[in-house]
């Protein structure tokens, strides 16, 4: 195949011609998939002993994709040759975390840059604790289903600990409590507020990947409660009432969009190739509106995870990479 040999011939061409500090792989395997929007190209890249003691110690594997194979062969050799820059989206809160955070694994901090898509806004009112704390009223078990450190946040700055939450709910005596949530960033948000957690974990980090879990929860003696951001996607709660379950909606916060559009301005001044990271769907679209998915020559999208990757593709955009987990510093360090 043609097409896949073009990307092969990447480990031929370079193998002699990198030297040790480079990102120099010992094999590329090439696969071709059918998808809704036509052919996909897939490399997997695979990095041997002598890297992991050299720069790339965190990284012995990567999964690139593309709708181009000649697209897809020019990235990966970009990337394999150059530590790359790489332009992060997301929550104002995690984009001004960020930075600190990534100090032991960005080896250049010009290669990093964290732009603020999305400012999150508490949503205040007594009511909506009400109306929970009725729908608790005699269930024997409870599963609170939360997706982002946002949503973790909201409830510590509302009640400041788990006992305080407990009480005002009226559940202090409830013995099963169960936490569910997509991936284990936010499990470590969700067991910092509540050290006695039992978290029940995305079988694939997406919200989907919770359904059968809590399809097996489902009873009537058990109170299946999602607490959200009123922007949230809502596929999986339609999905359980579509089966039957009653479910409780708990708005915790609102998103508003920040403007982007001055970032146009550092792509075109960028002297080597960017790739753009979003962090949710709601960041995509912020970037979207920005202009920055419209470039004629747009740069690489990187998506963490799967819920970001399938709202970029439903936007005619195939990612470059994505995110397994939902983890900005472990996805990161694939790349330096």
């Amino acid at each position: 195949n043609s097409d896949l040999a073009q990307i092969t011939e990447i480990e031929r061409s370079i193998l002699a011609g990198l030297e040790g500090g480079c990102n120099l792989p010992l094999g590329i395997y090439a696969e071709a998939r059918s998808s809704a929007g036509g052919t996909l190209f897939g490399a997997h890249m695979y990095l041997g002993e002598e890297f992991e003691q050299n720069r790339r110690q965190r990284s012995i594997y990567g999964y690139r994709e593309d709708s181009d194979p000649a697209r897809l062969s020019a990235r990966m050799l970009e990337e394999l040759k150059n530590v790359p820059t790489i332009f992060v989206f997301g929550k104002e809160a995690k984009m001004n975390e960020l930075p600190e955070k990534l100090e032991s694994i960005v080896p250049d901090s010009n290669r990093l840059r964290t732009f603020a898509a999305l400012r999150t806004v508490a949503i205040e009112g007594e009511d909506k604790w009400d109306l929970l704390k009725s729908a608790l009223d005699k269930k024997d078990r409870i599963v609170f289903s939360i997706f982002s450190s946002a949503a973790v946040e909201a409830l510590r700055q509302r009640f400041g600990s788990m006992e305080r939450f407990r009480q005002r709910l009226d559940i202090e005596n409830r013995m099963d409590i169960r936490w569910a949530t997509t991936g284990e960033s936010t499990a470590s948000e969700i067991r910092k507020l509540d050290p006695q957690a039992d978290v029940v974990l995305s079988a694939d980090g997406t919200s989907a990947g919770l359904l059968p879990s809590l399809r097996d929860l489902q009873s009537p003696t058990t109170a299946l409660v999602f607490l959200v951001g009123r922007d949230g996607r809502k596929e999986l709660m339609q999905a359980l009432e579509s089966s039957g379950a009653q479910t409780t909606t708990v708005e915790l916060y609102r998103t508003e969009s920040l403007e982007l559009s001055f970032v146009l301005k550092e792509l075109d001044q960028a002297k080597e190739p960017v790739y753009l990271l979003a962090g949710s769907p709601l960041s995509l679209q912020a970037m979207q509106r920005a202009g920055l998915m419209e470039q004629e020559k747009r740069p690489a999208l990187l998506t963490l995870g799967q819920t970001t990757a399938e709202a970029a593709r439903d936007m005619g955009v195939q990612p470059y990479a994505v995110a397994t987990v939902p983890d900005y510093a472990a996805f990161l360090s694939d790349f330096y």
